[in-house]
C-alpha cells in the first residue's frame, strides 16, 4: 500500500471514530438515553446497536446518523465541522 493511501486511510479512521465518539456527547447534552433515543429514531434501533455506535464497536450508517442529529436538533454541518480539513492532503 503506498504511503498515500496509507494516510488517507489513517485520516479516514480518524474521522470515523471522531463522528462515533461524538454521538454519546450529542446524546447526552439532550439528555436523552440510548434507550429513549432507540424509541425516538425513525426506524427503531435495539439499545445494543447504539451502544455499539456510541462505542465505536460498530459504523453508524449515513441516514441513521441524520435521523440521530435531527431528533437532537442538530445538523450535519454543524457536527462535523470538525471533519474540515481531514480531506485536504498534505502535500511534500
Amino acid at each position: 500500500m503506498s504511503t498515500c493511501n496509507q494516510e488517507g486511510k489513517l485520516r479516514s479512521n480518524q474521522a470515523q471514530l471522531k463522528v462515533q465518539y461524538g454521538l454519546s456527547t450529542l446524546r447526552n447534552e439532550t439528555e436523552l438515553s440510548q434507550t429513549q433515543l432507540d424509541k425516538t429514531m425513525a426506524v427503531f434501533e435495539n439499545q445494543v446497536t447504539n451502544c455499539n455506535w456510541d462505542s465505536g464497536k460498530t459504523a453508524i450508517p449515513f441516514i441513521k446518523l441524520l435521523d440521530i442529529l435531527m431528533i437532537c436538533g442538530s445538523s450535519i454541518d454543524n457536527y462535523c465541522r470538525f471533519l474540515r480539513g481531514f480531506d485536504q492532503v498534505e502535500k511534500k
